[in-house]
């Protein structure tokens, strides 16, 4: 068995390694935002059975520095009943049978002028049950050019 477990803190540090190396921190932390002390909406007023979505917006209860004053962080889930392409930006090929998870942060202010992000990710289990994760990096939308960074989590 394989218990994916939702994210619970979002990350900031102060920083300009962006090496993707979890040997070390990419910079000096933040307290980290804690997203169970986090107000979210309500979810079925998000969803939306046209594009098989929906999504989840919340900010801090308590924001003691204001960041969130004028923002949020929002995850958005889509699943995909064919092969192609979302008609939102940034229009990354999926295929049938597959979902997809964007995740923003939106209007936060960050706490440093080199802030980065990261969102912690767990999965849980016994050895090979569990899913393995593939990198690539990918210039993917001809809509929209930009490199990104793929993670697939194959079982």
């Amino acid at each position: 068995f394989c218990i994916p477990r939702p994210p619970r803190q979002l990350f900031e540090f102060d920083g300009t390694n962006t090496s993707g190396t979890a040997a070390k921190p990419p910079g000096k932390p933040y307290p980290p935002y804690l997203l169970a002390k986090f107000s979210w909406n309500n979810v079925t007023g998000s969803l939306d059975p046209a594009t098989l979505s929906a999504t989840f917006q919340g900010h801090p209860i308590h924001d003691p520095t204001g960041a969130f004053t004028n923002g949020s962080l929002t995850f958005r889930v889509q699943a995909f009943p064919r092969s192609g392409r979302p008609t939102q930006p940034p229009r990354l090929l999926h295929t049938a049978d597959t979902c997809q998870l964007e995740v923003a942060l939106v209007g936060a202010s960050p706490r440093g002028n080199r802030s980065l992000f990261g969102l912690e990710v767990a999965m849980l289990g016994p050895g090979p049950a569990c899913p393995s994760v593939q990198g690539q990096q990918s210039i993917d939308d001809e809509y929209a050019p930009a490199v990104f960074q793929l993670d697939q989590l194959l079982w």
